[in-house]
């Protein structure tokens, strides 16, 4: 009886904790699923249908910097302009231009289309930092991780459905399907995104601020939130951090050449094959990312960031070894769950470093680093594997150690860096 009583409380728990979730966290959440599923359906087929036309690993890492290097500009200045313009605008021209890329993709197959199709994927990154400041006006530090783990579980869901479909599809009708689902999907998003607003702002305040701001906008206005941001007393932590996501880029840029590449030359070139890696990668994020949303909030953020930091990079030295496709993916489980169970400390970690009024600038400049790293990793990846596949695998692993090591000094305990690690 004490222990149905007990289930019954914790079931109660948890439906009052969901019921209490912002309604605009969860139109977001909402939004991010089905532009996940839009993403996806062309994504995850793009690394095989390019070698089908004749691109290989070095090509295809240039493809893929491009995207990153875009990514990289956009990220700053979508940061800066949401913040002085409006998120909701910021948000919603990333959505605009995502719709354009699968149109593209079913339109060229040349190498310079395909720049322009990378060129636009960069583009739709100027949505993201309004992002990340909606899911921080939307969340309070109390249980923001764990509703940042909510979020992602939403999202990773949705990238487990999207590649295996697409790969599914691909196989017995051609990559057309697929890409024209997800444009289909990328116009659904907008219309979802419609009632959006930004919590911080009344509509009132909102259409006055921006009116100003539209007025007074110059190159020394643009960068002049650039300044105070950097200009905080935590500054050097900003920094430090910035190291670390792109270190973390430059890990995840390799990998995203290194693993496709590796199942197509020594196991299948199959697009369900390949599209399996986003499945097993999604898989097991989720099967650990509300877990570490709760540690995060009822433990901290150090511990368990360090701990995964430390662990996963370890794991991944196995892929030297594989032998066998099975191999691969039990691998690829592992590395994700041990590596992505720390995701919601790092999210929330990065929104509680600045002020709100600073947070879509900073998360520009987090996505840039990011960015121009997966980029640079693309490349470095696509030239290591030509040259020597176990090489690449070994400085993999070292970029994802150096990001552990930046966040070791960040939230190393001392009296002023208290409130950041709880």
């Amino acid at each position: 009886m004490d222990t149905d009583n007990g289930r019954e409380s914790s079931l109660g728990k948890a439906g009052a904790f969901l019921s209490n979730i912002d309604p605009g966290m969860r139109r977001l959440i909402a939004i991010g699923v089905v532009e996940t599923l839009a993403v996806t359906l062309y994504a995850s087929l793009l690394a095989p249908w390019y070698k089908s036309l004749g691109y290989e690993s070095a090509a295809q890492g240039w493809l893929a910097f491009v995207v990153q290097l875009t990514s990289a500009l956009v990220a700053i200045a979508g940061g800066i302009l949401a913040d002085r313009l409006g998120r909701k605008r910021m948000y919603v021209t990333g959505q605009i231009i995502r719709c354009a890329v699968p149109v593209f993709l079913l339109l060229t197959k040349s190498y310079l289309g395909l720049i322009i199709v990378s060129l636009l994927r960069g583009l739709t990154l100027i949505q993201k930092p309004a992002e990340n400041a909606f899911v921080g006006a939307y969340t309070e530090q109390k249980n923001r991780a764990t509703l940042m783990s909510i979020h992602q579980t939403a999202y990773l869901l949705a990238a487990m459905v999207g590649p295996m479909t697409a790969g599914f599809l691909a196989d017995l009708y051609g990559v057309k399907i697929p890409m024209v689902l997800g444009l289909v999907l990328a116009v659904a998003a907008i219309i979802i995104a419609i009632p959006l607003k930004d919590p911080l702002e009344t509509e009132q305040d909102a259409s006055d601020a921006i009116y100003i701001e539209q007025q007074s906008l110059t190159v020394r206005s643009f960068f002049s939130g650039v300044k105070e941001l950097f200009s905080q007393p935590n500054s050097p932590i900003l920094v430090m951090l910035l190291i670390a996501s792109l270190a973390n880029g430059l890990g995840n840029g390799a990998v995203n050449i290194l693993l496709p590449f590796t199942v197509m030359d020594r196991f299948s070139s199959g697009y369900t094959a390949v599209t399996a890696l986003s499945l097993f990668s999604s898989l097991g994020t989720v099967l650990v990312i509300l877990i570490g949303g709760r540690i995060a909030d009822i433990k901290g953020r150090r511990g368990i960031i360090l701990i995964s930091g430390s662990i996963f990079p370890v794991i991944m030295i196995s892929m030297l070894w594989i032998s066998e496709l099975w191999q691969v993916y039990a691998v690829l489980l592992l590395i994700t769950m041990v590596g992505n169970i720390s995701s919601p400390a790092m999210q929330a970690l990065n929104i509680e470093v600045v002020e709100p009024k600073y947070l879509a600038t900073w998360s520009g400049f987090l996505m840039c680093a990011s960015s121009l790293g997966m980029g640079v990793g693309s490349i470095l990846g696509g030239f290591m594997y030509r040259l020597n596949p176990d090489l690449a695998w070994i400085v993999t692993v070292i970029l994802f150690a150096l990001s552990v090591v930046c966040y070791y000094f960040v939230l190393k305990p001392k009296p002023t860096l208290e409130q950041i690690s709880a």
